[in-house]
């Protein structure tokens, strides 16, 4: 009584178990290939699976063998950069989530005191996210700072001597007072200079974080010097020290600013600057440190002025390097014309490592290889204009731009600004200055040949060279900015000594 159907049925549906039992257990075999490289034995790694079902997986193993090893080479791997540390993120057949894990070298200690050490003092995506002048700027600046701590308290040691603080010579209500004057005065000192000279700050940022440093000294000088004076002195010499410190806090904080804006390459200011106070911070803390055991040592006058006089060189060394390394590819109203007149007369624009080598103090002033027009910018009218006929005959001609030239001679241009007038304004009146000059000097243009002289004797002959100079910009402008961009320099912005001089015409309606 052997039933062949029935055994046959069984067998059937004893293979379709099998199946469904093999394709739920799929994943997992497959990691375990993934894993092992060795797809021949898969059916030994999974001790669940039934026995009926070993020469069905082997067969299967065996001929995917090639698509597991295909799974390996195609899965996805993405790195993951977080301060400094990276870890591989892959995805996991097993537990099908994403998993991650540090690479080697980044799973220790130490770095991960770096990572913290990183995110505490340097901006997001450093360096690729801070001009590369960044490092080298920062690193001398923080040995100025901490310097100019150590000096600080060497004068707040020394005034309180004088107020005799050290010997209980006066009262606490006497002290107050002559501490907030002192304060207040200085206060009132710094208000005189920013009405001044604040314009300046942003065209010749370098020059003034340079003289900030020595007005810092001269006040640090003023405020040591109440050690050795009759205390009757003390409030004059000690408002005239802090006057010049505040001074330099001001400028300080003004060309910081200007610096933070153009280390910050992909406009993360507030990241750049929050960084640049946690390494003042670091500095601060380690020069008052070295203060607290100078004077822990000795306070008396001579060890306190030899401290000093120690100190000084040293310090405008740091701000003299940290100077030098901050170089920018900006440009400030003497670059500008000096680019323009180059290029007018030679047909090409120097690029930033070329201009360098004519730099002086800085970066900031530039000696002209060729003889170029004396150009005052942003200047009022009356200074401009000597006639009403000068006036309206340079307005009849510029009426279109946002700048008018105002021509006293052909080496003295002044440059009035329109209220709408941008940095792209400004190139171009550099350019029709130096253009003007060129036609009045009998210059040749290497890009357009021998321009006719003329002379300024009266408004006709006045209009005809605004005219002629206006025409040749409009020629060569574009050229002009084109060749500026290619060779590095930023032409969205001009820096300049800006006295706030705006003027209004009516212009053509179109």
């Amino acid at each position: 009584g052997f039933n062949i159907d029935t055994t046959v049925a069984e067998r059937q549906k004893r293979h379709a178990k099998m199946l469904r039992t093999t394709f739920r257990q799929l994943p997992t075999i497959m990691a375990a290939a993934h894993r092992s490289h060795l797809t021949s034995r898969v059916y030994k790694k999974v001790p669940l699976l039934d026995p009926g079902c070993v020469r069905l997986i082997r067969q299967f193993s065996i001929e995917s063998s090639s698509s597991v090893v295909q799974l390996k080479r195609s899965e996805s791997k993405v790195e993951e950069s977080l301060n400094g540390r990276t870890k591989v993120v892959m995805f996991d057949p097993v537990s099908r989530k994403l998993v991650s894990s540090w690479v080697h070298g980044d799973r220790s200690s130490m770095s991960k005191i770096a990572a913290s050490l990183r995110a505490t003092f340097l901006p997001i995506g450093y360096p690729h996210t801070v001009h590369y002048t960044y490092l080298r700027h920062h690193i001398w600046l923080s040995i100025e700072t901490a310097l100019t701590s150590v000096t600080s308290v060497l004068c707040n040691q020394a005034m309180l001597e004088c107020l005799g603080m050290g010997g209980g010579e006066a009262t606490a209500v006497a002290v107050a007072i002559q501490w907030v004057l002192k304060d207040g005065f200085g206060e009132i000192g710094k208000l005189f200079f920013t009405k001044k000279f604040a314009s300046s700050f942003d065209s010749h940022p370098k020059t003034w974080k340079f003289l900030g440093e020595i007005i810092n000294n001269v006040g640090s000088f003023f405020m040591l010097a109440t050690l050795v004076a009759p205390p009757s002195w003390f409030l004059p010499l000690a408002s005239l020290g802090n006057s010049c410190r505040s001074i330099s806090f001001l400028i300080w904080g003004a060309t910081h600013a200007y610096f933070s804006k153009n280390f910050a390459l992909q406009n993360n200011v507030g990241d750049v600057v929050a960084k640049a106070d946690s390494q003042m911070v670091v500095a601060h803390l380690s020069g008052m440190a070295l203060g607290i055991g100078m004077i822990s040592f000795s306070h008396t006058p001579l060890f306190l002025f030899s401290c000093y006089a120690a100190l000084i060189p040293v310090h405008l060394i740091a701000t003299v390097n940290s100077l030098k390394a901050a170089n920018f590819e900006l440009l400030n109203d003497h670059k500008a014309l000096l680019i323009a007149q180059e290029f007018l007369t030679k047909g090409k624009v120097l690029s930033p490592s070329e201009i360098s080598k004519d730099e002086k103090w800085f970066g900031e002033f530039v000696e002209p290889k060729v003889s170029s027009p004396r150009v005052q910018l942003g200047v009022s009218v009356a200074q401009a204009f000597e006639s009403e006929d000068q006036l309206n005959t340079t307005v009849d001609v510029l009426r279109d731009e946002n700048y008018l030239l105002a021509v006293k001679d052909p080496h003295n241009i002044s440059i009035l600004l329109h209220e709408d007038a941008q940095a792209r304004d400004i190139l171009r009146s550099f350019v029709h200055a130096s253009s003007l000059f060129n036609l009045s000097q009998h210059k040749e243009s290497a890009r357009f040949g021998n321009l006719p002289p003329l002379k300024i004797e009266n408004t006709e002959q006045l209009r005809d060279l605004l005219m002629q100079s206006h025409q040749h910009t409009d020629q060569v402008f574009e050229t002009f900015i084109e060749s500026l961009e290619n060779s590095g320099w930023q032409s969205d912005s001009v820096a300049w000594s800006d006295t706030s001089a705006r003027v209004t015409w009516e212009k053509r309606d179109y």
